[in-house]
């Protein structure tokens, strides 16, 4: 009788794991293959994950740019209407610079 294969689940600790391991051994130079199969995982699969985990960092990457771009936005409307930070000695501008007209 023919054993059927189990397929294996790995939870997102492991593949983020995996991604970290798979970047600081490449950046040594050592071959995927080798990292695959120490990692008992195929090098497609292992190839998936680090696209998986690369547009995670850059949907995070965006979203703290739109975070940021809307504070300042925010912080420009109210200095602009006055109620904004006053400038003190942290929040001071040159001379040169807030007499410009």
């Amino acid at each position: 009788m023919v054993k059927k294969r189990v397929r294996r689940q790995f939870d997102a600790a492991f593949k983020v794991e995996a991604v970290r391991r798979m970047e600081e051994r490449q950046a040594v130079k050592i071959p995927l293959a080798t990292i695959t199969r120490d990692l008992d995982v195929r090098p497609e699969q292992l190839r998936m994950w680090a696209d998986q985990v690369a547009a995670e960092r850059g949907s995070r990457t965006r979203a703290i740019g739109r975070r940021m771009a809307e504070v300042a936005s925010k912080r420009l409307v109210a200095q602009r209407q006055g109620d904004g930070p006053r400038p003190g000695r942290a929040n001071a501008r040159p001379s040169s610079v807030t007499e410009r007209t």
